[in-house]
């Protein structure tokens, strides 16, 4: 029956024997493990939520999504962790890793970390900002953060928009 069909398409896909490596202790059901592997499968967005579950956030392929991306400094007893973001129509690591090979702040920084990706621009614009006083501010606020201003000025108009978009999108 079902539970055959399924068993069967679990073993061809590899997926029987994922519990431990993938999921550790966390119970999963067959299809919170599909949920969970078969983005890579169909190049979408997906992988396991902070519980354990599997979810999984389609974008076709060659839709413009959008990155938020950290970046450590080398020498962190002078400068903080840059907060920037992207777009393309890769996935969200390669949009990344194409923004830093040619990056303004690759002489102070490591390599870009990526962040969170989003079909939605408004939350990835709240997102960096977000970053941004998460890791102290922006220098010429008086911030600690590797970012010299604020990737939204406090007199935008649109900022309340960028703010609950990222909250929504992010829970932040």
């Amino acid at each position: 029956g079902v539970a055959d069909a399924t068993y069967f398409t679990l073993e061809i896909l590899g997926l029987n024997s994922i519990d431990n490596a993938f999921f550790g202790d966390i119970e999963t059901s067959t299809a919170e493990k599909v949920l969970a592997v078969v983005p890579a499968l169909l190049n979408t967005r997906g992988g396991v939520d902070d519980i354990g579950k599997g979810v999984v956030k389609a974008t076709p392929k060659g839709t413009k999504t959008y990155q938020t991306y950290t970046k450590d400094p080398i020498n962190p007893d002078i400068d903080g962790v840059y907060s920037g973001k992207t777009s393309g129509t890769g996935k969200p690591r390669q949009n990344v890793e194409a923004r830093d090979k040619n990056h303004h702040m690759n002489e102070t920084h490591g390599p870009s970390v990526l962040d969170k990706s989003s079909t939605n621009s408004n939350a990835i614009r709240g997102r960096e900002q977000y970053n941004i006083d998460k890791h102290g501010g922006a220098k010429r606020q008086g911030g600690t953060s590797g970012n010299e201003i604020r990737s939204v000025s406090t007199i935008n108009k649109s900022a309340k928009k960028y703010y609950e978009a990222s909250r929504k999108e992010f829970g932040i």
